[in-house]
């Protein structure tokens, strides 16, 4: 009966990993559109070429990214496929990781359903189709938190010294990894002061987990010292350096300030209005801004645009609801979720100074499996009481339905995004490509707005005869383009096409570039060489992003 029992669970844990599987590959992306994720492709021609080093490039130094990214763009090519394949793995790899977390601190029940909700949580499935460090982060993470929890119920250093090597293993796909090492350290600190002060023993086992860190980086601080020019723990040192402060070159040169940042973009819509409005018998009021969240929700043309729906609501109200219960088992897992939320929103990047660290909403991937499964546990404890057990049960299986049915626009929104974007690149790619490959031997120069070059020469393959110049005012390191002369002959010229233009002030929903600025008609000398444009017509004229479409201009 038990067997039966486990491998009923077992079965479950498969058929959401291919539902996550086949959620994923529906809203498929391929190379990404969001943030510096392009930097990672560019560094895939030397590793295959096996001359790679790292540099004064940050994203040199992710080496659990850029190499995984260069294996699998060497098998599949410089395709969506290959940009997508390692991070679609690592986020169902994560399926299981999440269940055997949720059944090992409370049950199995509450481990199936943190498994499903992270199937679907929209903003995973905003960034595990594309070249995003986001899911092989969020891996390596979730497998550390499992083996640490595995240590304190085991009580076996061997899951702590694992766990602490997982942890560091993450810092080389991102430092925001050092937030689990931090919130670790600040409970091993909590758990053993107890322990004294109960006058009990140091838990020794437990400390193991410092050594399996340490071990991971003196191990990888010089297993790939080769890599660094003869500089050991360079990742680490260059880490510290990049982000201690801002504004010098190599530096991070942003962070946003605002102590309120996440509230916004965990709770996008207006409940609370409407529910002051409802309480004001203010009904009419409280109808229109319920209508207009309504359609904020299902309407792609009025999408408040956000990464994660209804979850962050249900999260919320579970995690008061698992605080209320005060069961021990799941306040390991309830403290990581708002001490990583906590910190993302008030922490430092820097030791010696306060330092607002560095926000966006894609950060918080990092603390998406805490909080779903907490969410999982109040889910589940509605199953397990005794009294009413089929209702509660259809009143789990109907708040499943409402996250994922709400969730559905969101991820069709940033699909299509990626979709119509990348789709207008490749297009220029396959126009361009017979022109390099028929002159191996001769230099092509290539001019067009910014962002093109990195998608551009990425679906070319990174060829080593082609020169992109990004135009525009002279800023950012783009070239101002005066007149005709300023423009090598016998080049390409990618300029946005009219048609693009209006559709852009029609909808008013991209600023015009000021890399726009150029003009064809000034240039007599210009060919019409392909519109890309006319090539492929979006279908869906709210979703889209013409900064990358456009003609190909031909000048002798």
């Amino acid at each position: 009966m038990q067997d039966d029992k486990r491998n009923l669970y077992i079965l479950l844990v498969v058929c959401i990993m291919i539902l996550g599987t086949l959620i994923s590959l529906f809203f498929f992306k391929g190379v990404s559109v969001y943030g510096d994720d392009f930097d990672y492709p560019e560094f895939v021609p030397q590793i295959l070429a096996g001359t790679f080093s790292e540099s004064l490039n940050i994203f040199s130094i992710r080496l659990l990214m850029d190499y995984p990214l260069a294996l699998f763009i060497g098998l599949l090519g410089y395709n969506n496929a290959g940009a997508a394949a390692y991070t679609l793995l690592c986020s169902i790899a994560t399926i299981p990781v999440v269940y055997l977390i949720g059944a090992s601190t409370k049950d199995r029940n509450a481990g199936v359903i943190s498994a499903a909700l992270f199937s679907f949580y929209p903003l995973i499935l905003k960034f595990n189709t594309s070249d995003s460090p986001m899911a092989p982060l969020l891996l390596f993470l979730s497998v550390s938190l499992l083996l640490f929890i595995y240590g304190k119920k085991k009580n076996n250093a061997k899951y702590f010294f694992a766990a602490g090597a997982a942890n560091f293993l993450g810092a080389l796909i991102n430092p925001l990894a050092f937030l689990y090492s931090l919130f670790f350290g600040l409970y091993i600190v909590y758990s053993e002061s107890v322990r004294l002060m109960h006058h009990k023993k140091l838990d020794l086992k437990i400390l193991v987990f410092f050594i399996g860190f340490f071990a991971a980086v003196n191990i990888t601080g010089f297993a790939n010292i080769f890599l660094a020019n003869g500089n050991p723990y360079y990742e680490l040192f260059f880490t510290n350096y990049y982000y201690q402060a801002a504004g010098n070159p190599y530096e991070i040169f942003y962070t946003n300030p605002s102590l309120t940042f996440y509230i916004g973009g965990y709770f996008p819509y207006h409940f609370t209005s409407i529910a002051l409005s409802m309480l004001s018998l203010n009904l009419k009021n409280a109808y229109i801004q319920a209508t207009g969240t309504l359609a904020s929700i299902f309407s792609i043309s009025q999408l408040n645009v956000n990464d994660v729906g209804l979850f962050p609501y249900a999260m919320l109200l579970g995690g008061i609801y698992v605080a209320a219960k005060k069961d021990k088992n799941t306040f390991f897992i309830l403290g990581a979720a708002v001490f990583l939320v906590l910190y993302m929103e008030f922490g430092t990047m820097s030791i010696t100074h306060y330092f607002p660290i560095y926000k966006l909403m894609r950060f918080t991937v990092i603390a998406s499996v805490p909080e779903i499964c907490v969410l999982g546990y109040a889910l589940s404890d509605l199953i397990e009481r005794p009294h009413g057990r089929e209702a509660r049960i259809l009143a789990v299986f109907l708040v499943l339905a409402l996250l994922l049915v709400t969730s559905l626009p969101i991820d069709y929104y940033y699909q299509q995004l990626n979709y119509n974007t990348m789709v207008y690149v490749r297009l220029m790619a396959n126009a361009l490509m017979p022109v390099i490959k028929a002159n191996p031997q001769n230099a092509t120069y290539i001019y067009g707005p910014a962002l093109i070059p990195y998608y551009l020469i990425y679906y070319l393959g990174y060829p080593k005869n082609v020169f992109y110049f990004e135009y525009g005012t002279g800023a950012y390191g783009s070239t101002y383009i005066q007149n005709c002369t300023s423009i090598n002959n016998n080049s390409y010229v990618i300029v946005p096409s009219p048609e693009a233009l209006s559709q852009i002030n029609s909808y008013n929903l991209w600023d015009v570039n000021e890399s726009w600025a150029f003009n064809p008609g000034s240039c007599a000398s210009l060919e019409p060489y392909k519109n890309i444009y006319a090539e492929y017509q979006n279908p869906n004229p709210y979703v889209q992003n013409l900064e990358n479409s456009g003609n190909i201009y031909y000048k002798r």
